[in-house]
């Protein structure tokens, strides 16, 4: 089960595969509202409404419950994906989270003060460059001319050697 911070372009992809890969995307939230359904929301709606209406969609969301600003990050979960501000975890907050892994679609969503605290609890903190690298990838290699096939070897192929390496590093 996982939690999105953000709805916007690095939010929506990945909600949409995670869903396709058979995960429950059971809350997401964005400046204008929280949406939660502990039985998972329906991502494929969530994201042709959010086609048609842009970030404003949440707001006449007709799948998930709305719930009290600030409450899902409280909600225990496997994954929590912030992909959108920054400094998302802080002190004020961190001792409320529970999750397994923080795998971030964006920069800096946690304060550094607050790292020792989230590694104590036994959660994975996916390094931030690492795990929203493939925006800044793809728009290096459009512009160099790589074709899809190209970017998609190079994907499956050296940045998962690479990204393997450092959470084998991490593990250590």
């Amino acid at each position: 089960m996982a939690i999105h911070q953000g709805f916007g372009v690095a939010g929506s992809t990945l909600a949409g595969l995670l869903h396709a890969a058979g995960a429950g995307v059971v809350a997401i939230y964005t400046s204008r509202r929280e949406l939660f359904d502990p039985e998972g929301l329906d991502v494929p709606k969530l994201l042709e409404s959010y086609r048609q209406g842009g970030s404003a969609f949440v707001e006449r969301a007709s799948t998930g419950e709305r719930i009290d600003w600030g409450s899902v990050l409280r909600l225990p979960v496997d994954v929590l994906c912030p992909c959108a501000n920054i400094h998302a975890i802080q002190e004020e907050n961190v001792g409320e989270i529970q999750v397994r892994v923080i795998c971030p679609g964006a920069n800096n969503h946690w304060i550094p003060e607050v790292e020792v605290v989230l590694e104590r609890t036994g959660a994975l903190l996916l390094p931030d460059f690492a795990a929203n690298s493939g925006e800044i990838l793809g728009a290096v290699m459009a512009y160099a001319s790589f074709s899809q096939v190209e970017f998609e070897i190079f994907i499956l192929e050296d940045f998962e050697r690479t990204a393997r390496y450092l959470l084998e590093e991490a593990e250590r």
